[in-house]
Order: C-alpha cells, then structure tokens, then sequence
C-alpha cells in the first residue's frame, strides 16, 4: 500500500525533486499491519519508529533533511523534504503545494492545511528546550485561521518537564535522546507536546505539536538531516 496523504488531497512528498531517483521514491511503502503496530508504540515510554520499507543504504544516501508526518487525528501518513533553509528557518514542502515551517524544530507555520499556523512566537520554548534544561514556564503566541477562515489568537502559558533519557530508534539508527512533555494552556486550549532532542545538540529528531484546534496535532520524525545545518 503506498502511503496515505498527509491530509485530503495532500499527495506524499516528491523526492525527484530534490535530486533522487523514482526507485527511491517508490520505496517508500508501507503495509497496514506494521503502519498499525508502529502507531500503536510511537509515543510509549519507548517509542516506536514509524516504520517505512527502506534501508538504512537508501537513508544514508539522502543529503538533505527529510520529514515523515502524520496527522494524528486522521493517521494520514507523508514525507516532506526540505526545500529551503535561511537562517535555520526550514520549509518542508510537499509536491503539491502543502508545507511546515520550523525554526529549530518548533512548528511555527503552515500552509495548505485550512486551519493553518499563520504565525508562531515560539523563542521562549527554543530556548528552554535544551539537554541541559530541567524544564520552564514560558508563553506560546499563535496565530491562526478557525473553522470559519477567520484569523484567531491563543496566547498559551506553557510549562515544560524533563522526563529523562530516551533511547529511540528511527528506521533502524539509534537516536541517543532525552524526552521533554511540554503542557501548554489558556481559557479556551489544552494542549500536549512532545519532544525527544538529541543529547548532544538539541536537535529534534522526534515530535508531536500542535496545530489548531482544527487540524490538531502532528507527529513527526527526521528521517535524514543534513550534517550541513
């Protein structure tokens, strides 16, 4: 079974795009059974990876940075290369127009989506998530599109928790990681993400944010990073 779009009428991401081959490309396959079983884990005390019918030959192969998404309430599944990254600002851009930004790993806009991230204010969480950091309290400023194609505002009050050391693996590669629960609240959204950066830099190798109201959350993991950046 070739894997589900992102969201309705969101195709999986085009990696001839970005230089490879349709044989890489079609690689990217998946069955329901492990789909399921992958899903079923990912965010235990031990996540699971999100499993893909590809070899550690074709990852090491990739030299950008790759996403694997799902959206959490429909479970639809899409991979996202990057097609751009000034100063550290990512765009994650699939064939058909949709896209992620993040600055650090945090989600701070989309496109394509209905109820996108028109903007995010997510400084005060970057800087607490660190592998040296025990936690915070902080803000989240969002700005974002309803229901309705109106543009509305939460401004969140967040606390962060270290829960300590993960050791995870994504499509076969140990990740030496640390996990963080980020609780983020005003008088209208609860929210919960998750986060497992890297014990030697910080970089996010996995995640799960939230969106809208709407959309809800993603979940995501970096397939490839480019050493570069």
């Amino acid at each position: 079974m070739s894997i589900k779009p992102l969201l309705p009428l969101l195709a999986v991401a085009s990696l001839s795009a970005c230089g490879t081959d349709t044989a890489l490309s079609s690689s990217f396959e998946i069955t329901q059974s492990v789909f399921t079983s992958a899903l079923q884990n990912m965010w235990g005390p031990e996540p699971e990876p999100m499993r893909l019918n590809i070899s550690p030959a074709d990852i090491a192969a990739i030299d950008y940075d790759l996403m694997l998404v799902r959206a959490d309430e429909s479970g639809a599944l899409a991979t996202l290369p990057v097609e751009d990254a000034p100063n550290g600002v990512k765009t994650w851009a699939s064939a058909d127009g949709f896209s992620l930004t993040t600055r650090d790993g945090q989600i701070i806009g989309t496109r394509g989506f209905g109820a996108d991230i028109l903007v995010a204010d997510v400084s005060a969480a970057i800087a607490t998530l660190t592998p040296e950091s025990d936690g915070g309290s902080y803000s989240r400023v969002y700005s974002y599109l309803d229901s309705e194609n109106k543009i509305s505002e939460a401004a969140l009050v967040c606390g962060l928790e270290k829960i300590g050391d993960a050791g995870i693996s994504i499509l076969g590669t140990p990740r030496d990681t640390i996990r963080f629960t980020e609780i983020c609240a005003d008088e209208t959204v609860s929210i919960t993400n998750l986060y497992w950066i890297d014990r030697s830099d910080g970089f996010i190798w996995q995640s799960r944010q939230w969106i809208s109201p709407q959309i809800g959350s993603l979940s995501i993991q970096i397939l490839s990073r480019d050493a570069e950046q």
